[in-house]
């Protein structure tokens, strides 16, 4: 049997999912009434090409009615974005099947012992009108007959009579890989909860183009009339756009998870043989990856989707959904790596968050806990996450466990062998003291077990973020805040800031009477500590004003706390009652805020060699940023707060122009910097990037690399996101990264739709709509000619870094 699997983008890969089509003809209807008053009937043969691509065709879910006689009947309505109703979808190809319509019908069956499943009706086909059949994994109906009403409204008559699809499947006969009892219970049975699906997608009639965002949409009902109490709603669309921005998730058509689980069931095993671990490389699979290793689906949907996101942290290696990542013949094969990255080679995801935030995809919450707001992607069974725990479900993020003998690898073990530099699979918990082997799933969630609390605390991060708003125990949770930034008769700039623990202000900093070092604490319990900065814009290239920083001043917060010869700054309270300054000796030890405000200010140098910023110097902006260090039942935790800037209070001055925003960053990757970790996950608001990476970047920190302006934030962020596009491969700074020296970004495929800007940028910011189509003054990001001029933090007007390459 050839396998249909064709492959489609998700996250930094591709998904595979299953399809197929057989069937007899059909003819269209009669045209019927026009549309209602008001409405302008949209005939899509009669489309251009570019309007056919740009249709958005809809169809209300209250719409659709379902007639289970024999075979199925469903009426619906579609219409344009406009509310126009669209006529003419009902046209055939010459085999007698939709050319832009499909139909799913899959029916929901209770588990003893375990959650709910869906199960295709659809599991048969026929080439000779139903004389003859035979068993597939799970296809879609187009065969059937379909009637336009000429008004936008369509009927449909299944092809497939699914009161008769057990019998027909109990008449298949068995192969070596071909087992009838894989398509499970198809019987009919009204009284259970039924999901159907329609999609609208594919080729204009009568031209080549396709429509660019297909229309998913699904209803559940009982087909004996009684009410859907019996649910299975897990996964809004919406959370999936929060990374996917609207992508095709699912071949060229599927779009929401909804439609997916009708199709993504355990009967896509069906004709595929057992994946055999290979003897001796345990925890090694060889390949393809159709069934696991004990006889399950690995295109089930929840499996399939948890082992995707879980990516390059899987114990297991070798997964080749479809078998592709190491077919040469396959498009995007890289003989150098012998592997094909846009096949389904699970374990070279990676995530742009931790995939332990399972709130980020299905959460069952009326509001996000974090900050109060309404949790738009709520689902009826959001939270069986926490609440139905499942070896299916949860076994697909921790493959290393085996349920059948209790023995195997967790994810802490593999990290422990990855420490220790030796093979992963040497050091085997196994399920846990007293588990053995588990006949089905009804003791998961029991009392001893996984209850829904320690499920909860067990996928807690260190971080504290919208989809993870607790964290784990004994870790402390930091906030920053700056009051103000001005700048002193001596230029020198003075921030005023705070620092909470836990939700109560600091109101006491240690100080040191000796060079400070990273354990030096200055809150008690923590070490390390944020850095204070301020950066600026003064004349360069000729540019006057230029819209880009090219100056900062700044210091760690342990600098400014330590006395002796120093000349980082100043320190005060906020009612300056005590003061600390660098050259002068400590007098006062530690450094007490007025608790009536909780706030710190800190002067840029000190009175005997101020650190000044330039006269006239532009973007004046001061910002505290870095991660505290905390030990925690003998491990060192990086607390990765969310930095804090502030515009500077001087006449006429205005911070530089705010083009993205956090909140779309964390959409993503939920708090930015942590996973990827990059700068230890401080540097996590994009709208402070540009203070650093400025168009003068010329090396690595380090001294031994010189890039120039590719370390400049547009080059660099655009570099990285769009790096598989690129024809150049782009390698700044990826020896940093989590590749090697030799290595570049070309891995890393973005899970949203490039050309979708707006999915980083805020509305108007990339056509400069926003300021009324003006332009802006960046600084040049290519050798200067010579005769320019940039002015530095000491006010002495110097060459420019040259080349700025």
């Amino acid at each position: 049997m050839k396998s249909i699997l064709n492959r489609f983008g998700l996250l930094a890969l591709m998904i595979f999912a299953l399809a197929g089509c057989g069937g007899t003809d059909g003819t269209a209807g009669a045209p019927g009434a026009p549309g209602a008053p008001g409405e302008s009937l949209v005939n899509v043969t009669n489309l251009t090409a570019a309007e056919w691509t740009a249709l958005k065709p809809t169809i209300d879910p209250a719409s659709i009615s379902v007639t289970i006689a024999s075979p199925p009947v469903v009426n619906f309505r579609v219409t344009d974005v406009n509310g126009n109703p669209l006529v003419g979808l009902g046209t055939k190809a010459s085999n007698g099947r939709l050319n832009n319509l499909f139909f799913t019908l899959a029916k929901l069956v209770p588990v003893t012992g375990g959650p709910s499943k869906w199960v295709s009706y659809l599991v048969t086909s026929s080439s000779d009108g139903g004389v003859t059949w035979t068993g597939n994994f799970p296809q879609q109906e187009r065969e059937g007959t379909i009637v336009d009403n000429g008004n936008g409204t369509y009927q449909y008559t299944f092809f497939r009579d699914i009161k008769q699809a057990a019998t027909i499947v109990a008449g298949l006969t068995d192969t070596t890989t071909k087992l009838k009892a894989d398509l499970g219970d198809v019987s009919y049975n009204p009284a259970l909860t039924h999901r159907l699906a329609i999609v609208i997608k594919g080729t204009q009639p009568g031209g080549t183009t396709a429509i660019e965002l297909p229309a998913n949409v699904t209803k559940d009902f009982r087909p004996d009339g009684g009410a859907v109490t019996t649910t299975r709603d897990i996964v809004q669309r919406s959370s999936c756009d929060g990374c996917h921005s609207g992508k095709i998730i699912g071949h060229s058509d599927r779009r929401d998870p909804k439609l997916c689980v009708t199709c993504h069931t355990d009967q896509t095993k069906y004709g595929f043989v057992n994946v055999i671990e290979t003897t001796g490389l345990d925890p090694a699979l060889t390949t393809p990856y159709y069934r696991t290793t004990t006889g399950e689906a690995a295109f089930t949907y929840p499996r399939m989707i948890h082992q995707t996101h879980m990516g390059e942290e899987l114990v297991k290696t070798g997964y080749n959904l479809n078998g592709h990542c190491n077919d040469p013949a396959y498009p995007g094969y890289d003989s150098a790596k012998a592997i094909n990255t846009n096949a389904q080679c699970l374990n070279t995801v990676a995530i742009p968050q931790s995939p332990a935030n399972c709130t980020k995809c299905h959460d069952g919450s009326d509001t996000k806990a974090f900050d109060g707001s309404v949790n738009v992607n709520k689902t009826i069974d959001g939270d069986n996450w926490k609440l139905v725990p499942n070896r299916m479900a949860c076994g697909a993020c921790h493959d290393g466990i085996d349920f059948v003998t209790g023995d195997g690898i967790t994810l802490a073990d593999k990290a422990a062998d990855i420490a220790a530099l030796q093979p992963v699979g040497t050091t085997r918990s196994g399920h846990g003291p007293g588990v053995g082997p588990l006949a089905d799933d009804s003791t998961c969630g029991s009392s001893n077990c996984h209850t829904s609390d320690n499920i909860v605390l067990m996928h807690r991060s260190t971080v504290s973020t919208l989809n993870n708003p607790g964290v784990k125990a004994g870790v402390s949770t930091i906030t920053y805040d700056i009051k103000s930034v001005i700048l002193n008769a001596s230029n020198q700039p003075v921030v005023t800031f705070q620092i909470n623990k836990d939700g109560a202000t600091v109101t006491t900093l240690h100080t040191s009477a000796t060079n400070p070092t990273a354990s030096f604490p200055a809150i008690t319990g923590l070490t390390r500590g944020p850095s204070i900065y301020v950066a600026f814009a003064v004349l360069q290239d000729n540019i006057a004003n230029p819209a880009d920083f090219n100056g900062r001043v700044g210091s760690s917060l342990n600098n400014l706390l330590t006395s002796g010869t120093n000349n980082w700054g100043s320190f005060t309270d906020a009612s300056g009652a005590s003061t600390i300054t660098g050259d002068l000796t400590l007098s006062g030890g530690d450094i007490t805020t007025n608790v009536a405000n909780g706030y710190f200010t800190v002067t840029m140098g000190t009175v005997a060699k101020p650190i000044a910023i330039p006269a006239g110097a532009k973007m004046v902006t001061g910002m505290i940023v870095g991660r505290f260090e905390q030990v925690v039942n003998g491990v060192t935790v990086k607390i990765k707060p969310v930095l804090k800037t502030v515009v500077a209070t001087i006449a006429g001055n205005k911070g530089r122009r705010v083009i993205v925003s956090a909140a779309k960053c964390n959409s993503c990757h939920d708090q930015l910097g942590t996973q990827p970790e990059f700068h230890n996950g401080e540097r996590n608001d994009p709208t402070a990037c540009a203070m650093c990476h400025t168009p003068n970047q010329i090396n690595d920190g380090a001294q031994t690399k010189n890039y120039g302006w590719p370390g400049a934030t547009n080059t660099f962020i655009h570099g990285i996101h769009a790096a598989s596009k690129r024809s150049v491969p782009f390698t700044w700074a990826a020896w940093e990264a989590i590749f090697t020296v030799d290595e570049n970004f070309s891995k890393i495929k973005y899970p949203g739709v490039l050309k979708n800007c707006e999915q980083c940028h805020l509305p108007g910011t990339v056509n400069f709509a926003n300021t009324g189509g003006s332009t802006i003054t960046p600084l040049y990001t290519t050798a200067s000619a010579g005769t320019s001029t940039c002015v530095p933090a000491t006010g002495v007007t110097v060459a420019c870094p040259s080349p700025n390459t």
